[in-house]
């Protein structure tokens, strides 16, 4: 049998709906398949309907992996004209990543010596991070900055971390970037909480030094 061919993947930041009901944010995209960030209702091996609002494309696709973090879908049975629409999305995207831009990550963080090494750690990953030590510092950059992902700590003096993901969530320009929350303390209820408030993912910062955070970022945003 012929190997299967890899695909390249391209850095792809837009709403995709699965299956008419689930909302959920794309990662990155390749002519094979797309990676996007939630994992509600979706078992390996289902097969799936994949609406992309921005393109107005729907194409099949099968459940191929479930992360921590999010699933990984491969395209089947796909038509020559929702193909060249994928090729048409891939295309724009690696126009836009061969710009040479870098991906911006605002960190929400009250602890200096947490944004020290995480931000070391994102910077040299190639990643411009910004800083904010609380939630009112982090609306002021939102009014002026559209990063390409938020990493928000819950508890902070001044505004908590859901007040800013309300922010974020209710302002059309901003609605669609992935939110990590990260926080101190970990419970199922928190982890509940912060995903039904609008949160991509939710982290522990005990259980996530920043090698793994940088790592996570990376396959957020398709690098």
């Amino acid at each position: 049998m012929q190997e299967r061919r890899r695909h390249k993947r391209f850095h792809y930041n837009e709403t995709v709906f699965v299956n008419d009901s689930i909302r959920a944010q794309c990662a990155n995209i390749s002519e094979g398949g797309l990676f996007i960030y939630s994992t509600r209702g979706l078992l390996p091996g289902s097969t799936v309907k994949v609406a992309f609002p921005a393109e107005d494309l729907s194409v099949t696709a099968v459940v191929q992996h479930v992360r921590e973090n999010g699933v990984g879908l491969m395209f089947t049975a796909v038509k020559p004209e929702e193909l060249e629409g994928i090729r048409a999305i891939c295309r724009n995207a690696g126009s836009a990543q061969a710009a040479g831009r870098k991906h911006t990550v605002l960190m929400v963080e009250d602890s200096e010596s947490v944004r020290r090494l995480n931000k070391a750690r994102l910077s040299a990953e190639g990643f411009r991070v910004m800083e904010a030590s609380d939630g009112l510092e982090a609306l002021k950059i939102l009014q002026s900055e559209r990063p390409d992902l938020v990493l928000l700590d819950i508890h902070m003096e001044k505004m908590d971390g859901y007040k800013v993901l309300g922010f974020i969530r209710q302002k059309p320009e901003l609605k669609d970037i992935p939110v990590i929350m990260f926080s101190s303390t970990f419970s199922a209820q928190e982890q509940s909480h912060a995903l039904e408030a609008g949160a991509t993912e939710f982290l522990a910062k005990m259980t996530t030094p920043p090698a793994r955070l940088a790592e996570i970022v990376k396959e957020m945003l398709g690098k």
